[in-house]
């Protein structure tokens, strides 16, 4: 396979490039271009931490119970549109927006093209397009593929969603987060003896 030998840049604006994966880990890159001066921000968290605190603090309804049968299921999808969720709270209002994200599905269940089959799925879809309204955001969504050839690293948006993904990797390969996935192995095991297997997620 060829690579592209053209440059791809970032236009002027703010960007939140956003990921997160099958283990419930979560990556957001804020990068702010003003001209030739450009600022980045970054922040690795969880599926687990990032609805928790927004339920405590009411942004989204969901009961503990629920959150934790989410963190023991958790697909892509799932990850993915909590990374949206967890983006959006950290943009100041009245903010001109393009979310970056390599889970295509995204930006249909935030406009309303896509139905979310799961109550909560759906939940926390509803809180993101609530924040949105509430700050007065203007979002554009653009799709970049997973894994595209970054051409030495001048292919700027794959090169921030590749970094984005790092982050999501990171923030489950602590301590904690490697105790979670032998705890959720285990929890599969049992409930395979037990005579019923875990359902997969639709929105992966």
């Amino acid at each position: 396979m060829l690579l592209n030998a053209e440059e791809v840049r970032l236009d002027q604006g703010r960007y939140a490039f956003i990921d997160g994966n099958g283990l419930g880990g979560i990556g957001v890159v804020f990068v702010n271009q003003d001209g030739p001066i450009r600022s980045v921000q970054m922040h690795s968290t969880t599926v687990q931490e990032v609805l928790t605190a927004a339920a405590a603090s009411g942004l989204v309804d969901l009961s503990p119970i629920t959150i934790a049968e989410v963190c023991s299921h958790i697909r892509n999808g799932h990850a993915e549109i909590s990374a949206l969720f967890a983006a959006l709270l950290e943009v100041p209002p009245h903010t001109r927006l393009t979310v970056v994200y390599d889970f295509k599905p995204i930006g249909g269940f935030f406009c309303g093209e896509l139905k979310a089959k799961k109550t909560w799925f759906a939940a926390v879809v509803t809180a993101c397009q609530r924040i949105a309204e509430s700050k007065q955001l203007t979002l554009t969504f653009r799709y970049q593929p997973a894994h595209a050839s970054r051409w030495a690293g001048r292919h700027e948006y794959a090169v921030f969603n590749t970094l984005a993904d790092k982050l999501a990797t990171e923030a489950v390969t602590s301590a904690d987060a490697l105790a979670l996935r032998r705890w959720r192995r285990s929890r599969g095991r049992r409930c395979k003896e037990g005579g019923w297997t875990m359902r997969k997620g639709t929105h992966r």
